[in-house]
């Protein structure tokens, strides 16, 4: 992530479900760290620590700590949010879905004798 960069982005989704894969749990909550939230620039496989909670009133609270950097952050929200996402959300997940049933098919014809 690149310093002052708001095109460059961290972006960090908590999933809940079943699934051993993460894209086929439903996601409970989202946050972004931009690169004009940043201190210094951070390179790929940076360590950052989180640490998630749930109340019993479902506010999620999210902490963020990068240890290389020193940066800080905190989000709390609101569980609902996620049960009635906005129509930009639901889109991009429809278009995320659309390019993962794509994929399996692609793998599908590549492996039929």
């Amino acid at each position: 992530v690149r310093l002052g960069d708001p095109e460059s982005v961290i972006r960090l989704i908590i999933v809940e479900g079943e699934s051993p894969k993460a894209d086929r749990n439903a996601a409970v909550f989202e946050y972004e760290i931009l690169g004009t939230n940043i201190s210094r620039d951070l390179p790929s496989g940076t360590d950052i620590e989180l640490l998630f909670q749930i109340d019993k009133s479902e506010i999620i609270t999210l902490d963020v700590y990068i240890p290389l950097s020193g940066d800080q952050f905190r989000k709390e929200q609101s569980r609902a949010v996620f049960r009635d996402p906005r129509p930009d959300v639901l889109m991009r997940r429809i278009g995320e879905e659309k390019s993962a049933v794509q994929e399996l098919a692609d793998v599908a014809r590549l492996n039929v004798p």
